[in-house]
């Protein structure tokens, strides 16, 4: 009889040192990122940061974080040996069904244009300036110029029809007529201008995810971090982060 004991305890600690696949048994993740500076800084700050910590943290768990390229992230969690990173467009793999960015691409032009601007392709035909990277990002050859001031400068001179950026800084600028919206310029313009008198359409929009390992913990994990997206969506703490930070709150489905 005590035989039998001494190797169901055997068993019983083998099982115990296998990777953990309820919530209850995961204490601790690996948070596989780059650095993107308002994202996933060093110290901590950063919107994916602070969401990560707030979900995972509900749930008694502890965020620890690698900072890797982002190759070396996607490779790291396909192999399990990361528990999560992100954001990316959804594909086949095991992504989240709630989206940890969503941003809208839009076109400011003069209300008296003559037309409404509600696709990329529409700005072929035009005298165009976009933000940096907006135009990479979007997949569009389109004139990107050095700074959001430039653009703003270009656009009410009349040297251009539309001036593309993301939306939220598109409608700062029309309320305010304040130009200076990078973060490293340090000049100070503003312009005097009628809202009235502009027009801003959406072109474009996307959303990042999370991907997780395919595996019972990568299951595992992925489901708290949508539950804890959805809760925080629910009281109102989501929309608060991401103002925070100056960011589209993501549109999160509550009825799953």
């Amino acid at each position: 009889m005590r035989r039998i004991l001494a190797v169901c305890a055997i068993v019983a600690g083998l099982i115990g040192g296998a990777a953990p696949t309820a919530a209850d048994t995961i204490t601790d993740v690996l948070y596989a990122t780059p650095e993107w500076t308002g994202f996933t800084d060093a110290d901590g700050s950063g919107i994916y940061n602070e969401l990560l910590h707030e979900i995972f943290s509900a749930a008694g768990i502890t965020v620890h974080r690698q900072t890797v390229p982002m190759n070396r992230a996607v490779t790291l969690v396909e192999r399990g040996e990361a528990d999560f990173t992100g954001g990316f467009r959804r594909d086949t793999r095991n992504f989240a069904d709630v989206p940890i960015y969503e941003t809208t691409f839009a076109a400011m032009y003069r209300a008296d244009i003559g037309l409404t601007i509600t696709s990329p392709d529409q700005l072929k035909t035009l005298r165009v300036a976009t933000a940096p990277q907006v135009s990479s990002t979007l997949g569009e050859d389109l004139n990107e110029v050095d700074s959001r001031s430039q653009a703003a400068k270009l656009l009410v001179s009349g040297r251009i029809d539309a001036y593309v950026d993301l939306r939220l800084p598109l409608e700062r600028f029309r309320a305010t007529g304040e130009a200076n919206l990078d973060v490293a310029n340090a000049s100070d313009t503003r312009f005097d201008i009628d809202p009235d008198d502009w027009t801003i359409t959406t072109i474009a929009s996307t959303r990042l995810y999370m991907l997780f390992p395919d595996t019972p913990r990568g299951n595992t994990l992925r489901r708290i971090y949508e539950d804890g997206t959805r809760a925080l969506a629910r009281s109102g703490r989501l929309a608060e982060l991401y103002t925070h930070y100056g960011l589209e709150v993501p549109t999160i489905p509550l009825d799953e």
